[in-house]
């Protein structure tokens, strides 16, 4: 005689299978997703560093830092030179500057008069045999010559204030300081940074995003299985009752029937039974 198996002790591999399936499809879904928006993501940062925006920002915000400052002692004829050195000795303006994801923090800064004369530098050898209070080269430093000479005409157009070889190179910015009417140029303030490359911005972002991600895709995976386990309990279910069925007609009973009112492969074994055969047939 056959023994039944009890029922919670059948199908229990399978139903870990299809918790599995589960597992992985919501894993594999969700990493896929993860790796679409990182491309954009990459794409994203990409066309920023290529666009120009950081350092018009910076630009702006050194503007509205700066700028009423340095007024004060640039207005002065002949310029405060002295208050220019003092003030620049003590701001930062790597730290005072807070633009995310701007050029590598330094505090290569100098000033220079309406008339191109140097008037504060630091720090004091970044400008090699440059005097202080006597007129700057502009060609001391590849790629100063055009923004520093735009700073000075009074150029509006910040594209115009800002000069960068390529990306990973330093970037070189010019500050206007106009008086109050903003009408005449009394100097200007330059800054130079290293500008970011892709590779140091997601050194910056990817390890915070991979942390996030990782914790994303646990929790997903842990739901996915318990969703999984639940989802399977109506398969396995519906087989233990066929399985039922099945091993009532083995023994000879066909007054079994699979009770199963839905309309898929399974609930199509409702209400069939075996048919039993005469002795005589073959």
């Amino acid at each position: 005689m056959k023994v039944r198996l009890p029922q919670t002790s059948r199908f229990q591999q399978l139903r870990w299978k299809l918790t599995l399936t589960y597992t992985g499809v919501t894993i594999a879904a969700l990493l896929t997703v993860e790796i679409i928006l990182l491309s954009l993501f990459v794409i994203g940062l990409i066309s920023l560093i290529n666009s120009g925006y950081l350092p018009e920002q910076l630009i702006d915000a050194a503007s509205t830092s700066y700028s009423p400052i340095l007024r004060d002692y640039l207005a002065q004829t002949p310029p405060d030179q002295e208050g220019v050195a003092a003030w620049l000795e003590h701001v930062g303006f790597a730290s005072s500057i807070n633009i995310p994801l701007t050029f590598e923090a330094t505090d290569e800064v100098f000033v220079v008069g309406r008339d191109g004369r140097l008037l504060a530098v630091k720090p004091p050898g970044l400008l090699g045999s440059a005097s202080v209070n006597q007129p700057l080269d502009f060609t001391i430093i590849p790629g100063l010559a055009k923004p520093l000479q735009a700073a000075l005409e009074g150029e509006e157009d910040i594209k115009q204030l800002y000069s960068l070889a390529n990306p990973g190179d330093h970037v070189i910015i010019t500050v206007p300081v106009r008086d109050t009417a903003h009408k005449q140029v009394l100097g200007a303030l330059v800054a130079m940074g290293r500008y970011p490359t892709l590779f140091n911005l997601l050194g910056e972002v990817v390890p915070i995003l991979a942390v996030s991600l990782l914790i994303f895709t646990l929790v997903a995976g842990i739901a996915g299985t318990l969703y999984g386990f639940l989802a399977a309990r109506s398969p396995v279910n519906r087989l233990h009752q066929l399985a039922d069925a099945t091993l009532a007609w083995s023994q000879g009973d066909f007054m079994v029937t699979v009770d199963d009112p839905s309309r898929d492969e399974l609930g199509q074994l409702r209400g069939q039974r075996p048919h039993r055969r005469s002795r005589g047939n073959c």
